[in-house]
């Protein structure tokens, strides 16, 4: 019997899109966003995606803290690298307003409260550190990100409007096939996905669960992007990160529902997924309403930025290539949102063999072109789960290693854009990208393991030795890596390229 979970790893199939008219609407919007901000051609093309050259991928610019670096000394590693754009905040899961929040503590507890403040990762320290990069970076695109797939995350809180969604009104708003009239049950839908991911056992049978072992088990839900509450609340994600001063926003794993949607539909009404015809899945009404809920977020976001004066630019995956990952999905006529920039992943088998795949990227820019147009696109190492690009980069490569690869990476894709006239920019990975998780009895390579005299308390990952700890997010700046120094070199020799 083939699975859901199979179906979705099998959906990549990628067909023309034409973006004309999204264009033509984008740049429409990015002249009244000009007008009303009474600023210079000059001024607009110094936050325009298609000359970023240099990116960085900073996880949140408050991170340093633990290990006694200031939001200022983050800032001034930015600054170092004159960076176009950084990647410098990701809402994970609910955050407290502030390091005084009480009904946060009342709702999620104290220890949770205390290592968030710990962290720096409170709405009040990201308003105040983005205010901080603006005065000294005001030219740099400063990247938020939020992900869609996780919420909510079995409980959570509005940013907003400040409401605390409990276990009960979470089930309420996670995705159910039943409610859109496929056969899968909500119970089994939510397992099958905590199940791919390892977050319950093995040997459990999703067809056999029940809604309340669901329920009750889950920390984490899958939401239904046609729930008004659930669109609500992811909205009230952007705009929250929007009036704290983000200039674009990524959205992880944006498509997950449509995917789903197709899926189903495929399993259900065609009886395959190899051989599936995709145009009569796009037919079918309860896919279409999915895919148009999608859509309206992503419109939203704009229109709401439009509001307050200024373009955001907003963005999620696009083209992976022929790797396996969580993040795979499809790519299909009428599907795809007005996305300002993609994102896409060098593999893992890239990185074990520390050689890039032409060919690959050859057919990455190919059906990107079919599909997106014209649209920037941004590489990085994708992380977050097992034996991830950038678990394979910080665990398996040296730091010499490291260093030598990220060279090589950086050159192709200058070499790349140049020969394409395209703008693909490799995000340097400088410090917060999640190494983890680790497989059992794997060898873990952890940030300042050496400071654990004095950080026991602040480390995020113990080691599997008596006094071995450490952190387990990648910093360039770390003994274990010591990779800064040729993101710095590499981004000066890109300064020079365009006569700075």
């Amino acid at each position: 019997m083939i699975t859901i979970g199979l179906v979705i790893g099998l959906l990549l199939t990628l067909a023309v899109f034409n973006l004309q008219h999204v264009q033509e609407t984008y740049e429409m919007v990015k002249e009244l966003a000009q007008e009303k901000l009474g600023r210079s051609a000059e001024g607009m093309r110094k936050l325009d995606l298609s000359h970023v050259r240099i990116a960085a991928w900073y996880q949140y610019l408050t991170g340093g803290r633990v290990i006694g670096r200031s939001d200022e000394e983050a800032i001034e590693i930015l600054k170092d690298l004159d960076v176009d754009l950084v990647r410098g905040w990701w809402r994970w899961k609910p955050l407290p307003f502030s390091p005084r929040d009480e009904e946060f503590e009342s709702f999620f507890g104290k220890k949770r409260l205390s290592q968030l403040v710990l962290r720096g990762q409170t709405w009040q320290d990201y308003e105040r550190v983005v205010r901080l990069f603006k005065e000294e970076m005001p030219d740099t695109i400063f990247l938020a990100s939020f992900g869609v797939q996780f919420i909510p995350h079995a409980r959570d809180r509005d940013p907003i409007t400040g409401e605390l969604i409990t276990r009960d009104k979470a089930w309420e708003m996670a995705f159910d096939p039943r409610k859109h009239g496929f056969k899968m049950s909500k119970a089994e839908y939510q397992c099958i996905e905590a199940k791919k991911r390892y977050w319950i056992r093995k040997d459990i049978d999703c067809r056999e669960v029940s809604e309340d072992f669901v329920k009750n088990h889950l920390s984490v839900y899958w939401g239904d992007p046609t729930n008004k509450d659930w669109q609500n609340l992811a909205f009230h994600i952007a705009q929250k990160l929007i009036d704290g001063g983000a200039d674009a926003i990524w959205i992880d794993m944006y498509l997950k529902p449509s995917v789903s949607a197709i899926a189903l539909h495929c399993i259900e009404e065609q009886g395959t997924i190899d051989n599936c015809d995709f145009s009569k899945a796009l037919e079918d009404g309860r896919v279409k309403e999915i895919i148009d809920a999608q859509r309206e977020l992503i419109d939203r976001i704009h229109e709401y930025g439009m509001k307050k004066g200024k373009y955001i630019f907003v963005g999620s995956w696009g083209v992976l290539g022929k790797i396996k990952t969580p993040q795979q999905g499809v790519l299909i006529k009428d599907l795809v949102p007005n996305y300002d920039f993609v994102v896409t992943t060098i593999s893992r088998d890239e990185i074990l063999n520390r050689e890039m795949d032409v060919q690959r990227w050859e057919n990455i820019v190919d059906e990107h072109r079919k599909i997106f147009g014209d649209i920037p696109i941004f590489v990085w190492f994708d992380s977050g789960y097992y034996h991830s690009p950038m678990h394979i980069f910080s665990q398996y490569l040296n730091k010499t290693e490291q260093a030598e690869f990220l060279e090589k990476v950086d050159k192709f894709f200058v070499n790349l854009s140049k020969r394409e006239n395209l703008t693909i920019v490799f995000v340097y990975p400088v410090s917060g990208q999640m190494m983890g998780p680790w497989r059992e009895g794997e060898e873990k390579i952890l940030s300042f393991q050496c400071c654990c005299d004095t950080c026991r308390d602040r480390c995020l990952i113990p080691g599997d030795r008596p006094g071995e700890c450490g952190f387990g997010s990648y910093d360039s700046l770390a003994p274990e890596f010591e990779t800064y120094e040729t993101m710095k070199k590499l981004a000066q020799e890109k300064k020079k390229l365009r006569g700075l």
